[in-house]
């Protein structure tokens, strides 16, 4: 009976042993299951978060591509009408120049005539004054008097001459330097708005780069969270499950030492109740045989 006894708690122990070996490992394929499935579902949210960031950068570079082509056939257009008025400018500017010019040279024939008109009238007086004995100090003194006007109007005829070719030259240098102040504003103009540009797609890419790397070393981060939370819960597991199978073991070394010292108290007791029920049994067998007699 002792030996049958002691068999039944050997087995039990070796049963709970391999009962929560099985369940350790059941709830390690379990977990393993649902890190699997975490991970999957991370994964998928990662990769469609990817490709709604590369729809959206697609969407804004082709934005942002139209709109610099739009500009660009904006500033071709203005810059072609520009072009246009500038040259239609310029041809009703020749034509009043060339008016002008007409003008002035009609004008000049006209000084021209008047000079041959008033220098034939001088000649025409003298000649008369010379036939008429006109007095020689008196002669001498229109003489001088002609000369001087002579002299006055030619100034006067070469000095209108002069200023007139300045105002010429000065209204030439003056549209001349109008245009090239145009020309050069607008290259400056085309300049600046494509550097301009050119540092607004640089800065977008840029900060597009700066968004992408914190956003992969965030989806790093997590995923290595994840994985280093999923390793310790495998080795919480691995360590409970030691830890269970230990103090199975330890029960069962504490159970077989005590086994042996509760079976000697047992078998005290059983040989004392034993004794003690014998001497009962005969004190009354001894009662009632001296009743009997």
């Amino acid at each position: 009976a002792k030996l049958a006894v002691e068999i039944r708690r050997k087995n039990i122990l070796i049963v709970q042993s391999v009962i929560r070996m099985w369940a350790c490992a059941k709830y390690r394929k379990s977990a393993r299951k649902v890190a699997l499935t975490c991970q999957s579902a991370y994964k998928g949210g990662l990769v469609r978060e990817m490709l709604d960031f590369q729809h959206y950068c697609a969407t804004r570079i082709q934005a942002a591509l139209r709109g610099f082509l739009g500009f660009l056939t904006f500033i071709d257009t203005v810059t072609q009408i520009i072009l246009i008025q500038s040259i239609c400018r310029m041809r009703r500017q020749r034509r009043r120049y060339v008016l002008h010019t007409e003008a002035e040279r009609l004008r000049r024939q006209m000084k021209l005539e008047l000079l041959r008109n008033v220098t034939l009238c001088q000649t025409i007086v003298r000649r008369f004054l010379a036939l008429k004995f006109v007095e020689l100090l008196r002669y001498a003194r229109d003489t001088k008097a002609a000369v001087v006007i002579q002299t006055n109007y030619r100034r006067h005829v070469a000095t209108d001459n002069f200023l007139w070719e300045r105002r010429e030259h000065n209204s030439a240098v003056t549209i001349q330097t109008s245009y090239r102040r145009h020309m050069a504003t607008s290259a400056f103009s085309l300049t600046v708005s494509d550097a301009v540009l050119c540092q607004a797609a640089m800065r977008r890419f840029v900060a597009q780069k700066r968004t992408t790397q914190l956003r992969k070393a965030k989806c790093a981060t997590r995923i290595q969270a994840n994985w280093r939370r999923c390793l310790a819960s495998e080795y919480f597991i691995f360590m409970l499950s030691d830890v269970i199978l230990c103090q199975s073991v330890v029960r069962r070394k504490i159970a077989i030492r005590c086994y042996d010292n509760l079976l000697a108290r047992r078998e005290a007791a059983t040989k004392i109740q034993a004794a003690y029920l014998g001497y009962m049994g005969r004190v009354s067998y001894q009662t009632t045989i001296d009743g009997i007699v």
